[in-house]
């Protein structure tokens, strides 16, 4: 993954169990950048709503707490109707996941 220069890593600590599906995780979670930029700009509010709600029930489930941050602040921009918060938390996101470096921590 390539971060800008002046853009600070973001640790996060893992459980090492979760260590063959996190990669998967996050891969997933890119595409539903583009998927939700792409729901946005075409008015597809019930699609936007379904990956918010995803990414505000998962994230923190995977020890990434941010991604269930920005997905209960899309849900609630879309139940309130300030669409126009919508592009600035799609860029929230795609800046975390760029910036977001797991380390895995030995199982307890």
């Amino acid at each position: 993954m390539r971060i800008a220069q002046d853009m600070k890593k973001i640790t996060v600590h893992v459980d090492a169990e979760l260590q063959d599906i996190v990669p998967l995780f996050l891969e997933n979670r890119r595409a539903d950048v583009a998927k939700l930029t792409h729901a946005v700009q075409n008015g597809m509010l019930t699609e936007v709503y379904s990956i918010a709600h995803n990414l505000a029930g998962t994230g923190a489930g995977y020890g990434f707490e941010e991604i269930s941050l920005i997905g209960r602040a899309m849900c609630d921009a879309l139940k309130m109707n300030y669409l126009d918060a919508l592009p600035a938390l799609i860029s929230r996101l795609q800046t975390y996941l760029d910036a977001v470096e797991v380390v895995y921590r030995p199982s307890e």
